[in-house]
């Protein structure tokens, strides 16, 4: 009769983990969608497991990091930046049960037994002027688009015409030809120094 009860409390304990585990999910789920809209699509947060890359270490813990299980952690990226890594903003853990979960950061930890607190915790890791600052750094990513290759539209100026192809804009008029190499933001203007001649 005790094991049979025990079967039942564990049943039990699995549909309430599910629950919970589904109800953390949600939380999530409406975190990103509100950074989202509030972003403008310039931030995407979720959990995730990143490597583990401390910014100050001697080489031979870098090789025992190099083997290391990856971190569990609250993660932020731009995903309309060219060049968007995933940026730690917190550790992040939570029970076999799902509740309670934890947040790691600012040197202390943040126990949450509930949904509401988790969304509190949630909303002063947002508050966090270090967090701010990586999520700023994210959002003032270079937008996808800018500098895309073969996304030009040709333009016609003064009886020339101009594509920018890679990194090169090539410029054909009645006259002349030529491919100049885009540096940086600007486009070597070539073509304008051949018509004043």
């Amino acid at each position: 009769m005790e094991f049979k009860a025990a079967f039942q409390d564990g049943l039990k304990s699995a549909q309430d983990a599910e629950t919970a585990r589904r109800e953390i999910g949600e939380v999530f789920m409406e975190l990103n969608k509100e950074i989202s809209e509030a972003s403008n699509g310039t931030l995407t947060i979720k959990r995730m497991l990143l490597p583990i890359t401390p910014e100050h270490v001697t080489l031979a813990i870098a090789l025992v990091l190099k083997n290391s299980p990856p971190e569990s952690v609250i993660a932020a990226s731009n995903p309309k930046a060219i060049s968007s890594e995933w940026k730690k903003l917190c550790g992040w853990s939570s029970d076999r049960a799902g509740y309670p979960c934890k947040l790691i950061y600012a040197s202390s930890e943040r126990y949450c037994e509930n949904k509401q607190a988790l969304k509190k915790c949630l909303a002063d890791l947002l508050r966090d002027p270090v967090v701010g600052e990586t999520l700023f750094q994210l959002m003032n990513l270079e937008v996808k688009g800018k500098k895309e290759m073969g996304k030009s539209e040709p333009q016609e100026e003064n009886n020339a015409l101009s594509v920018t192809v890679g990194k090169y804009r090539i410029t054909a008029s009645d006259k002349v030809g030529i491919a100049a190499p885009v540096q940086g933001n600007s486009i070597v203007n070539i073509e304008r120094k051949l018509r004043k001649r």
